[in-house]
């Protein structure tokens, strides 16, 4: 009777399925994103003696972060060809564009 039960339950059950190898890179990338909000913090509130080492810290961070995007445009088919995808990889440090306003 019991088993009965399980089956029953389990009868509509599917098994997720694992993520792909793109799902996984943009996990990544998202994490990643992360880490580089608190390695900008680190960096603009960091004491003069570790100013260096924050300096690293993010662009350690922002390396990752161009390594997963060119990743992902392998894996999506796209070889970078050109100029922009540079710099659309960096879209998200809006932080760094500087102002042409002189």
């Amino acid at each position: 009777m019991l088993e009965q039960l399980f089956k029953s339950k389990l009868k509509g059950y599917k098994q997720p399925k694992p993520p792909n190898e793109i799902e996984i890179v943009k996990l990544e990338m998202r994490r990643v994103l992360d880490k580089i909000e608190r390695s900008r913090n680190n960096f603009l509130y960091a004491e003069e003696e570790f100013n260096d080492i924050a300096v690293l810290e993010l662009y350690c961070d922002e390396l990752k972060y161009e390594i997963l995007y060119r990743k992902l445009l392998l894996l999506y088919g796209r070889k970078k060809t050109h100029i922009n995808s540079a710099i659309n990889s960096r879209a998200h440090l809006a932080w760094l564009i500087k102002d042409n306003c002189s």
